[in-house]
């Protein structure tokens, strides 16, 4: 199980951080990378926003 999984099955940060403190920028990354915005099928991740983003602005 990943640090991120386990964030999200209700475990703190300063839990996570006691136990993976090599981890804890992984986790900061994944927190970013897998938590979704918006709702529905206009939901996605925020790395996918920023890459729809910069693809608008070409």
């Amino acid at each position: 199980m990943t640090v991120v999984e386990l964030y999200f099955l209700g475990n703190s940060v300063i839990e996570l951080n006691g136990e993976y403190v090599s981890e804890i920028t992984i986790f900061k990354n994944g927190i970013k990378e897998f938590t979704f915005t918006g709702l529905g099928a206009e939901s996605m991740t925020p790395k996918k926003l920023a890459a729809m983003q910069k693809e608008t602005l070409r």
